[in-house]
């Protein structure tokens, strides 16, 4: 549970969550951040770790215990 609160922001989207570590990657040279390569790197992600979600957008707290340690 700890490491639940610590890690990940339940209140936020699994494309949030998976892009904020890395998020001056898509910060182009304008200062905008490029959401479209953003939800692209996050789907190849949720495809590769298997994630199951409806979509990227999903809350991470609606998330099941085991796919929200997958993000």
């Amino acid at each position: 549970e700890d490491r639940k609160k610590s890690g990940l922001f339940l209140v936020l989207s699994v494309v949030e969550n998976m892009s904020i570590v890395n998020l001056s990657e898509y910060i182009g040279k304008n200062g905008f951040v490029s959401h479209v390569q953003m939800a692209k790197d996050c789907m190849d992600q949720i495809k590769k770790l298997n994630i199951k979600t409806p979509t990227m957008d999903q809350i991470i707290n609606n998330l099941s215990g085991g796919n929200q340690q997958k993000v």
